[in-house]
């Protein structure tokens, strides 16, 4: 199976914003490969199995094809490999969004072993790693811990050619961590640098930036700044219906904009913005 040629049409998708198409292209790819055999192809669609249902909260579909890629993984024999890393570092994601902590934790902290032993200390995969633990960190509410994996993450992009925008997301991620601890002025001084490195290299965004405007939008709010909190909530509410539909996330964002009308008074917007997102939650159970 020539894998180049199926990413490509995957791809092809995302960007014609065909979400609904996604799901049987995977799955009549899938079953192809493993009808040739070519174990490599299944471990490639296996992975954008568990990241195509996480981004749609299909959390179950997603745990499901992590733990048939780690079957794979065995079979290939590539325990210990940047292969077996890539996996478990996805799958540790859909674990988190799953809320299953401490499962994501140990997969985290494997493949910070695997990549201390096969790639460089500056490589960019190891940014990515910290990040996401950071999040489990906060997720868990260890808000000084969350810091240390985002401040790693810095250090290794800030080595790194043309990746101010991921430098920018950082610090707001730092920022939002401090405002949990109530240290305003480390806040402050973290989201004047994310502010300073947005303003002087977003150009064109791509569906990732949801997340880091949603960082954003939550760093104005603890700021006080309602006005530009609501700006930015609704970019992110359009970003993510544009790419994914009517997810989880869109939920999410959907109350986190209601919280800032209720903070500015404005009580009917924010409910009408509430049942939306119950609307949502409910037919996605």
């Amino acid at each position: 199976m020539d894998i180049n040629s199926v990413i490509a049409g995957l791809d092809n998708l995302f960007a014609e914003k065909k979400m609904k198409e996604v799901e049987s292209y995977l799955n009549e790819h899938l079953d192809k490969a493993k009808e040739e055999k070519d174990y490599g192809a299944v471990l490639t669609i296996l992975n954008e199995q568990i990241g195509y249902y996480r981004s749609i909260s299909r959390k179950a579909d997603s745990l499901k094809a992590f733990q048939e890629a780690k079957e794979y993984i065995k079979i290939m024999q590539l325990q210990g490999t940047e292969h077996e890393a890539t996996t478990l570092l996805n799958g540790a994601t859909a674990l988190r969004a799953a809320q299953k902590y401490q499962e994501a934790m140990r997969e985290y902290i494997r493949v910070e072993e695997i990549y201390q032993n096969t790639i460089d200390s500056k490589d960019y995969r190891f940014a990515g790693l910290y990040n996401n633990m950071s999040l489990l960190y906060s997720a868990l509410e260890q808000y000084r811990e969350a810091i240390e994996k985002l401040r790693q993450a810095l250090q290794v992009l800030q080595t790194l050619k043309h990746s101010e925008i991921e430098q920018a997301i950082t610090y707001t991620n730092i920022a939002l961590n401090y405002s949990k601890l109530s240290q305003k002025e480390e806040m402050n001084t973290a989201l004047n640098a994310a502010l300073k490195l947005f303003e002087e290299y977003a150009d064109n965004k791509d569906a990732h930036y949801a997340a880091a405007l949603s960082g954003l939008a939550a760093a104005y709010f603890e700021m006080g700044d309602f006005i530009k909190a609501a700006k930015t909530y609704r970019k992110v509410c359009e970003d993510i219906r544009s790419y994914f539909g009517e997810n989880i996330s869109y939920a999410v964002s959907l109350e986190n904009l209601a919280v800032v009308y209720r903070a500015m008074g404005d009580l009917e917007q924010a409910e009408i913005l509430v049942r939306q997102a119950e609307r949502i939650r409910r037919e996605l159970q």
